[in-house]
């Protein structure tokens, strides 16, 4: 997952095509997935189904 953005940072208008991925493939797979430690960045958590910003900063 690539580096989540700033805080102050508005999500992108067209979601990043391998977040979407990653995503699907939680999904598909149910996983039990309560926060993403991408390399760089903050931590996020997985939140909300279906809506544009599911990664919510902690």
């Amino acid at each position: 997952m690539p580096t989540p953005g700033a805080p102050t940072h508005r999500p992108p208008a067209v979601p990043n095509a391998n977040n979407a991925n990653l995503l699907e493939n939680i999904e598909r797979q149910k996983l039990a997935v309560d926060r993403i430690l991408p390399l760089h960045g903050r931590m996020v958590t997985l939140a909300g189904a279906g809506d544009g910003d599911r990664a919510k900063v902690t």
